[in-house]
C-alpha cells in the first residue's frame, strides 16, 4: 500500500487526542439501548434487540487495536480501541443476559469471543515473529474493508428511510458527532501520513454527509407533497 507523506506528526499526535474523545462518546451511544433492554422483561420484544452493532464495534476495534499497536503506533488509537472493545463486551453481556434462549445467548457469546479472536490471530501471524512481507499492508487492507463495512451497515435503514420518507429515522445528532469525529481522524491521518486512517476516514465522511443530504432531501420531499396538497385542497374549495 503506498505511504503518504508526513505533514506534521507533531500536530497530528495531538489532534488524534481530539479524535479520541468524540470517538470513545459514539462508543457509549448503545448504553441507553442497553438499559432499555434490561429493564425489558417481554421474551417476545427480548428477540428483536439485535446484537450485530456491539459485535461489529467489537471486530472493528480489535482489528484498530492491533492496528494501532503493530502497524501505526499510537497512544489515542489504542485507548480508543481498548475502551471500544470494552465496551462491547458490556453489549454483549447485557444479550447473553437477557436473550430469551440459551442458543441466542450461546451464540452471541460465541461471535464476540471470534469477533476479537480473529483480529488477535491475524496481528499475531502477521507480526508474531517474523513479520510477513507486506504485512502493513495486509493489516491496512482487511481494517480498511472491515471499517468500510461497518460504516455501510446503516444503508438499508436510510434505504427505509428514503422509502416512507420519516426523516427521524435518520438520527441527525449522532450523525453530526459521528461526522466530526471522522473529519478529526481524517485529518489526523493526512498529518501523520497513515493511509489506512485516511481512507477509512474518508468513507466515514461520505457515508455520514449522505445521511445529513438524506435528512435533507426527505424534509424537501415532505415540504414539496404539504404545498402539492395544499394547492389542491385550495383548487377544491374555490370549485
Amino acid at each position: 500500500m503506498p505511504a503518504l507523506p508526513v505533514i506534521d506528526q507533531s500536530a497530528g499526535d495531538k489532534l488524534a487526542w481530539a479524535a479520541f474523545a468524540c470517538n470513545v462518546g459514539l462508543h457509549f451511544t448503545q448504553v441507553p439501548l442497553m438499559l432499555t433492554m434490561l429493564k425489558d422483561n417481554d421474551p417476545a420484544s427480548l428477540s428483536r434487540y439485535v446484537s450485530w452493532p456491539a459485535l461489529l464495534q467489537a471486530f472493528a476495534c480489535s482489528l484498530w487495536l492491533g492496528y494501532g499497536l503493530a502497524t501505526y503506533p499510537s497512544t489515542p488509537l489504542v485507548a480508543n480501541n481498548t475502551i471500544g472493545i470494552s465496551l462491547s463486551l458490556f453489549y454483549v453481556a447485557c444479550f447473553v443476559l437477557k436473550k430469551p434462549t440459551v442458543v441466542a445467548k450461546a451464540l452471541v457469546a460465541a461471535l464476540w469471543i471470534l469477533s476479537v479472536s480473529s483480529a488477535i490471530l491475524l496481528y499475531g501471524l502477521l507480526y508474531l515473529r517474523s513479520p510477513v512481507a507486506g504485512a502493513d499492508g495486509i493489516a491496512a487492507g482487511i481494517t480498511i474493508a472491515v471499517t468500510a463495512f461497518f460504516w455501510a451497515s446503516p444503508l438499508k435503514a436510510l434505504a427505509a428511510a428514503a422509502k416512507d420518507l420519516d426523516e427521524s429515522k435518520v438520527p441527525l445528532p449522532l450523525t453530526f458527532i459521528m461526522k466530526g469525529t471522522v473529519t478529526l481522524w481524517l485529518a489526523v491521518g493526512c498529518l501523520v501520513g497513515d493511509v489506512a486512517l485516511v481512507v477509512c476516514s474518508a468513507i466515514g465522511v461520505f457515508f455520514t454527509t449522505l445521511q445529513v443530504c438524506l435528512w435533507a432531501w426527505i424534509r424537501l420531499q415532505k415540504k414539496r407533497r404539504a404545498a402539492a396538497g395544499g394547492g389542491a385542497e385550495k383548487d377544491g374549495s374555490a370549485a
